[in-house]
Formats: C-alpha cells, structure tokens, sequence
C-alpha cells in the first residue's frame, strides 16, 4: 500500500475536507498548509503546519520532511497543492491533486501552469470534468476520475422523525432540501426564490439549508424578502447533514456553474429525488428523468414547476429516488471509491525514486 500525505489548507472547502477524511487509509496522515482554522478546528485529526505570513505556500518548507516519507502526496485544493509544489521542489514524489469541481477559467490556468511534469496528477469527480481538461491541453494520461464518496445514513427514519418534530413540521409538509455548501455560484437565493414561488401553489412545502459558507449572510438577507422565511431553516448549528438529509422529502441544485457533486451524491445516497439546473457535473451524476429533473440553468419557473410535479406526483418522486440511491450504490460507494483511490495511487508511485 502507498503511503500518503494529505494536504488541505483555508481554501479547501468542507465537503473536501469531508472527502479527505473518508478516504484517508489506516497510517496515512493529514496536515494543513497554513492557517487553516475554518476547516480543522474541529478536526483533531488534522495537524496545521505553520505557513509564514499566513501563506499556504510557505507552510510546504516545513513539510518536506514528511513529504519525504510519502510515497504519494495527496491534495485537496489548489492551494493545498501549492504547498505541496514546495514540499516536494527537493525529492521527487508523485503528488495528486483532487478538486471537487473545475474552477473558473482565469484560476484553472493557474492552477494547470506549469504542474504537469510527470510527478503530477489531477482528480475530478466526473468524466465530463475529466474531459474538459483534457481539451484544454491536460495531458490525459494525468487525469482521473473519483466520484465522491458517500456513506449510508444510519437509523434514517429516527433521525427523519426527530428533525421534523424539532422543526415543527406536519406529516402533510414537504421539506425541501439545498445540501450544496454556500458560495457565491452555489444558487441558493434561486433556491429560495424557487420555495417562495412554489409556495404560492403549495401551503406545504418548506425549505431547508443545512450547510454554511461565505455567502450565508446574503442568502439569509435574500429569504427575508420572500415572504415565507418563517419556513426557511438554516439547521447547520442544529443538525449534521445526514439527519436532514433523511427529514427531507426532495433535494435541490440551482447551481450557476458547476459546483461539484459531493452534495449531490449524498442526496442521492438518502433516496432523494432532486431538482436541478442542467450543469455538466450535476447532469452526469443524475441524468434528467432517471435520477433528477433538470431544467435550463437560469430559469427558476422551470425549476419550480419540477418542484410542483414532484410534490404532486409520489410515483414520479419514487421512482427518480429510487434510481438515484441505486446510482449512489453503483458510483459513490465509499468501499468502491476507496478501491479507485488506490488504483489511482498504484498508479502514481512508481514516481517516487
């Protein structure tokens, strides 16, 4: 088995860092480049290295000794991989970088700029993401695919009984769910303003936001205009995200570009039958009338008229549900992702000399 160090830093999102966890093996080891409170301060399992100024970079100086005892160095975000170029200047040590989605244009190319000597490599959760890369000059023989990774929610109709009696709900409610973390192309005002829309043809549903990010404060100023933020929640401080994933009757994803499939994954992975724009990643996760319904991205009507037919229609919800836990089952297993991991590192060691 390879050895491998994994790197995050104050960039790497939670669902990464999320990620990192799962697949870490038995001895591997997880250290964070710089000042990376946001993400490991609840994490004993993380240990920060220091970074002067506060620069990821830097922080790869101290690293080098353990990046020397590594057979592959495993990291979690562009500047997590920043750091790791520096742990690495003086050995050679195959060094994997795994993004949950594409960035956009101007920081993929400086991302791309000057890694792909053969130490490198990339990881996306998707072969359309794959594919992009690779139209745009990645070498191929570079890149991978590695679906994320999701887990089976334990004791679900307890924890779906208790979230719905803390919240108030009726039996009749129908609780919609937006898992996606909050950044700024993550679309969760279009959420709200798809709930708000859809309120006016059902009494009954309801909307939740159970994960935080930097555009938190702005969606929570956006739902007080709607006229029904009473039936808005923000669980986060109060719930994990498996246990309103299971109170929640539907998921949706009203990204404005592709914002990675980790959120979706886990969705599908409860039996959730979701709504979406038609982003690549998201399509490729849950093709429409399979697992999803997707609309052109931008037009909220067309979202929330998905929303009404799936509150309306229990077969149609079923059975989108249903394919989806299936689809889950098939691509994001973690026993399954953990063996393409380490096909991937199988792949990657032999860098080392």
């Amino acid at each position: 088995m390879a050895r491998v160090l994994h790197i995050v830093a104050a960039d790497t999102s939670p669902d990464m860092l999320a990620q990192a966890r799962l697949l870490a093996g038995d001895g591997d080891r997880i250290v964070s480049a710089g000042p990376a409170a946001a993400v490991t301060a609840p994490a004993g399992d993380v240990t920060p290295i220091h970074g002067p100024l506060g620069i990821a970079r830097l922080s790869g100086l101290a690293m080098r000794e353990l990046a020397a005892g590594a057979d592959v160095i495993h990291t979690w975000s562009p500047a997590a991989a920043s750091a790791a170029q520096q742990a690495t200047k003086k050995t050679v040590r195959a060094v994997l970088i795994s993004l949950g989605h594409l960035p956009p244009p101007a920081e993929l190319d400086g991302l791309l700029s000057g890694l792909f000597d053969r130490r490198w490599a990339i990881t996306v959760p998707t072969e359309s993401d794959r594919h992009r890369l690779a139209l745009i000059g990645a070498p191929a023989d570079r890149l991978f695919v590695l679906p994320p990774a999701t887990e089976p929610i334990h004791a679900a109709p307890q924890r779906r009984q208790h979230v719905r009696k803390a919240l108030q709900l009726r039996q009749a409610d129908f609780l919609l769910v937006a898992p996606s973390q909050m950044t700024r192309h993550a679309g969760h005002k279009y959420v709200a303003w798809a709930h708000a829309m859809a309120r006016i043809f059902l009494p009954q549903v309801r909307l939740a936001f159970p994960t935080r990010g930097p555009a938190e404060q702005s969606v929570r100023t956006f739902v007080k205009t709607t006229g029904y933020d009473r039936e808005v929640f923000f669980t986060w401080r109060r719930f994990a995200l498996p246990d309103v994933l299971a109170a929640a009757d539907a998921a949706l994803f009203l990204h404005r570009r592709n914002c990675g499939g980790a959120a979706l994954a886990a969705a599908m992975a409860a039996g959730l039958a979701a709504v979406a724009w038609d982003c690549t990643d998201l399509a490729d996760c849950a093709p429409h009338d399979q697992a999803a319904l997707l609309s052109p991205r931008g037009n909220v009507r067309a979202a929330t008229g998905h929303v009404v037919r799936l509150a309306d229609e229990a077969d149609l919800r079923r059975r989108l549900a249903s394919n989806a836990a299936a689809r889950a089952r098939e691509r994001f297993s973690l026993p399954g992702v953990r063996r393409q991991l380490v096909r991937i590192y199988s792949d990657l060691a032999p860098c080392r000399s």
